[in-house]
């Protein structure tokens, strides 16, 4: 006698009293069947997450070498002069995409390259491509990336236009309560805004200043919008090498993987990289029993890691934490915000910027007894307008000082010698 496993489960999810689970799974469920939710309380943690798990519903991608396969597999029968013809153009694209993307020329090139794609798919009539030439004829927007195992591995990503508010997928009858750091983004721009309940009420924690905590300001390191990667990553790797003298565990911050990368491969002592030493808890752990000093880390390390068994750690973050505008979903609510008549930099990206790097500052602040000190390098955050609004959004948390870059030694010396 065989079970059904996955009905049974099923089932019994939509009997229990309770029920935890993750952010992606939540959304795609509540796609497929809003009513598992009924009647229901669903309570989010770290809700801001939810923004991009519906983002993801919107996302496809293809593998470009699997779409090249394909074709040179159909070409093998394919009898269609015309259509051997569109096949043949839709290979040479795929190749040169792979090859501007992996030489790092125009952007233009690209972009031209896609819509030559959209065009061929479009008088695409051979078997076995139907949902290729959906996804090709399809509107919305189009990039390509390199896969987290592989730099050579190249796919093809697209996003629908529009956002799905997660207000749209769940019922009238399931109360929702969101818990998260970032509900109020700005005076004019707050989490629930964007999730679809703009009247959503709010109940707030004060956040305590921590006399154990100290931000640095490094006044004068290179400006990082106009120095080279490579010239910016060594003067990142030379700070660390000073700093390391200390003899103190060091987690820096990057917002870029080709950043950190870089900073890897021209540090000259060992230590952990994300991309390159295991997954994030992986490296949390190694770094937490103190196998090296160094951790370099991204994504999730801002704030879904947590550092409680140290005593001390110092913080380095190379490069304020702006979201990338040309990504898909900061894009589309950039373009929302404008709409409305709101400033989508001084009411959401510089908002979340600082909210961000609160987030960072509690990474090593878990427990009584703690000590953190980061430094800050950009000198963005000294050096222009919006740098005083995150200077005295991080002074109600922490004692904020700025230095020289020749200075940053004796900071460090002071604070760790502060009883």
């Amino acid at each position: 006698m065989t079970e059904d496993f996955w009905k049974r489960s099923q089932e019994r999810a939509q009997a229990c009293k309770l029920l935890v689970t993750n952010h992606a799974y939540l959304v795609t469920r509540l796609e497929d069947n809003p009513e598992f939710v009924s009647d229901r309380l669903l309570i989010i943690d770290e809700v801001q997450k939810v923004l991009l798990a519906l983002e993801n519903l919107l996302q496809e991608t293809y593998d470009i070498q699997s779409i090249i396969d394909l074709v040179d597999k159909a070409l093998v029968g394919e009898e269609n002069r015309i259509q051997q013809r569109i096949l043949e153009s839709i290979r040479f694209e795929c190749l040169y995409l792979i090859e501007q993307f992996q030489s790092g020329k125009s952007r233009k090139n690209i972009l031209d390259s896609l819509a030559n794609l959209h065009q061929y798919f479009s008088e695409l009539e051979v078997e076995g491509f139907e949902e290729l030439v959906r996804y090709f004829t399809a509107e919305g927007d189009y990039w390509l990336e390199a896969t987290e195992t592989s730099q050579k591995k190249i796919q093809i990503s697209s996003t629908k236009s529009g956002r799905i508010l997660l207000s749209s997928l769940v019922p009238d009858s399931c109360q929702v309560l969101g818990v998260s750091a970032t509900l109020e983004i700005s005076q004019r721009v707050s989490l629930a805004d964007l999730l679809g309940y703009p009247e959503a009420k709010f109940v707030k924690v004060e956040a305590r200043g921590k006399q154990d905590q100290e931000v640095v300001l490094v006044k004068d390191f290179p400006l990082v919008t106009e120095t080279s990667l490579e010239v910016y990553a060594k003067e990142v790797a030379d700070l660390l090498m000073d700093v390391q003298a200390f003899q103190q565990p060091i987690l820096v911050l990057f917002t870029a993987k080709d950043m950190l990368l870089a900073v890897s491969d021209m540090l000259p002592v060992s230590h952990l990289a994300q991309y390159k030493n295991g997954d994030v808890h992986q490296l949390k752990k190694r770094f937490e029993k103190g196998e090296q000093q160094i951790l370099l880390g991204a994504a999730s390390f801002w704030e879904g890691v947590d550092f409680s068994s140290h005593l001390f750690v110092i913080q380095v973050v190379p490069r304020l934490p702006f979201q990338n505008p040309q990504e898909p979903l900061t894009k589309k609510i950039n373009q929302e915000l404008n709409q409305e008549g709101k400033n989508a930099f001084y009411d959401y990206q510089l908002p979340m910027a600082i909210i961000r790097l609160k987030q960072a500052l509690g990474r090593s602040m878990r427990r009584e007894h703690q000590r953190s000190l980061t430094l800050i390098l950009d000198r963005r955050i000294v050096g222009k307008r919006y740098g005083n609004q995150i200077v005295t959004s991080l002074a109600k948390e922490a004692t904020v000082k700025t230095v020289s870059r020749s200075e940053v030694d004796e900071a460090v010396d002071k604070f760790l010698n502060e009883l």
